[in-house]
């Protein structure tokens, strides 16, 4: 039996929320102070900077003060060569700038959206403010060291105040991809045995895409942070992979499952379904916690009783010839909806020690 959540106070709730904005204040205040004291006459980019790499996990803050600094680099480096080549003191000259400037940049953008802030650096460093003359590699060598000093101070204040790890974020969203596949298979079962209806299902399965969509951000956030704890660390890929084969295994029994199984079939087949409806449930809901480190990996044994006992069931039903009577759509129904268990066993299996190493790897 499932049990309900806890109830949360409002802190709780949006402890993660509190601790960023209390991160992002800090960030900003330590750039202003470091640019303050190095005598720097522009501090905003630098402040920018350091609010933008200011991520809700360490790895977060790693990979965006990685993709700034690369994006700035480029963008000063380029947009300082053409600038320093091609004279652009009238709007004519300027706009020829612009143009072999932001062309090549715009293309890097568009193969990697993390590097956006090239083409920008770029147009900062070709366009002076209105009656500042600055020589453009001087301009570019400026912005680049201004941005250097957001990353900087970013990426260490995300360390050292109230840093949040990217593993506790990929433990969060595993035990909500967990709960909302649990939910799913319960509505899938429920649909096969006429109970519910396959419509149900929308809502979770567009919330459950969504949120596996998020989830590939954050486990590459969490791989990125891997690199500073390589030796205590858990490798996130595996997770995400099985999870993956994990949703995959249900679309298999949704389109096993989104008409209503014959009413003698149900019948037969019903008590095996529900019960394995009751322990898939449980056993995803149970990993999902231990993902969270709040409860240990759990057995996976009711899984596979419970499957067998559907495989037994269904055995008996074709051995008694309580298949013969129906179209071979039906009949094929059944084979697959065999086969989506028989997968999501095997994911399980797979899953079940990931969930033992990363509880391990808590301790």
């Amino acid at each position: 039996m499932i049990a309900d959540p806890p109830k949360t106070n409002w802190f709780s709730k949006h402890r993660s929320q509190l601790f960023l904005a209390i991160r992002l204040l800090a960030s900003v205040i330590a750039t202003y102070i470091v640019t303050t004291l190095l005598g720097i006459p522009q501090p905003q980019w630098a402040v920018l900077t350091a609010l933008i790499v200011t991520q809700g996990s360490v790895g977060g803050s790693i990979k965006a003060s990685g993709d700034r600094f690369i994006g700035t680099l480029a963008g000063a480096v380029w947009g300082g060569a053409v600038a320093a080549v091609i004279p652009h003191s009238d709007a004519v000259g300027l706009g020829e700038a612009l143009i072999i400037a932001i062309g090549p940049l715009a293309f890097l953008t568009a193969m990697r959206p993390g590097l956006r802030v090239a083409p920008i650096t770029a147009i900062i460093v070709l366009i002076a403010p209105t009656g500042i003359t600055v020589d453009p590699v001087e301009s570019a060598a400026i912005r680049l060291f201004e941005i250097t000093i957001g990353c900087v101070v970013g990426l260490v204040t995300s360390l050292i105040v109230l840093p949040v790890r990217s593993r506790q974020q990929l433990g969060n969203a595993t035990n909500s991809a967990l709960q909302q596949m649990g939910e799913l298979m319960g509505i899938y079962i429920a649909s096969a045995l006429g109970t519910r209806t396959a419509s149900e299902s929308e809502a979770t399965e567009e919330a459950l895409q969504n949120h596996l969509d998020k989830f590939g951000s954050i486990t590459t956030e969490a791989i990125q942070e891997r690199r500073l704890y390589r030796a205590v660390d858990y490798d996130p890929a595996p997770i995400f992979r099985t999870i993956m084969r994990l949703r995959h295994d249900l679309v298999i029994i949704q389109q096993a499952t989104h008409e209503p199984l014959p009413t003698s079939i149900a019948s037969r087949l019903g008590p095996s379904l529900n019960r394995l409806s009751a322990v898939t449930q449980e056993f995803l809901h149970e990993s999902g916690l231990a993902m969270q480190g709040e409860a240990p990996a759990p057995p996976l044994e009711p899984v596979e009783l419970a499957i067998d006992g559907f495989n037994a069931a269904f055995d008996q039903l074709r051995e008694e010839g309580g298949t013969r009577t129906y179209p071979s759509a039906t009949v094929k129904r059944l084979f697959s909806l065999g086969h989506g268990f028989e997968q999501f066993l095997r994911h399980c299996t797979d899953f079940n020690e990931r969930t033992k190493e990363w509880v391990a790897r808590a301790h």
